[in-house]
């Protein structure tokens, strides 16, 4: 399977001293992909830079956000799994989903049903949604700062990204 170049395009650098070559690429299953090289010292500096400051912030959110769940996963997993102990595949989904519309009833038959399925289903559900049930339902002071922090470092890389916007182009 190959790629193909559908469009290349060339635009000056945000500084307007060099370059930017934009290329589009399409493969026999109609999928696309595009990149950016940068021809400007200046800009691709900058742009190495913002990516570096980016990752940084994603790195430090993730640890954190690991760090929350590892806290949580000790604490409250097994008394958020304890309260629908016993119940019926319908009834632990009415208790935890109150409603919402996903997943639905049937998809939530779809995704446990293999044998354990429903325990790493809910114990998924819990550790994606701490932001949720540790405020709402456990109050855990620990966890509540680790989340806001890594939450802020995710604001931080936003920021970064919108600040760099011009030496970050747009790229699969």
């Amino acid at each position: 399977m190959s790629w193909d170049q559908v469009s290349r395009t060339a635009e000056p650098c945000p500084c307007g001293s060099g370059t930017c070559v934009t290329t589009m690429e399409m493969d026999d299953w109609n999928r696309c992909r595009t990149f950016t090289e940068i021809k400007c010292r200046a800009c691709g500096r900058q742009n190495a830079q913002a990516k570096k400051l980016i990752r940084r912030h994603q790195e430090t959110e993730q640890k954190l956000r690991r760090s929350a769940e590892g806290w949580a996963r000790k604490r409250y997993l097994p008394d958020f799994l304890a309260r629908v102990s016993g119940d019926s595949k319908k009834e632990v989904w009415t208790k935890v989903f109150q409603g919402r519309k996903y997943p639905s009833l049937a998809t939530f038959y779809a995704h446990t049903k293999a044998a354990g399925g429903l325990d790493r289903y809910l114990e998924r559900h819990f550790l994606q949604n701490l932001n949720e049930f540790v405020p709402k339902v456990f109050r855990d002071a620990k966890i509540e700062k680790l989340l806001g922090q890594a939450q802020a470092a995710m604001a931080a890389a936003a920021r970064v990204q919108r600040d760099y916007a011009a030496f970050l182009p747009l790229d699969d």
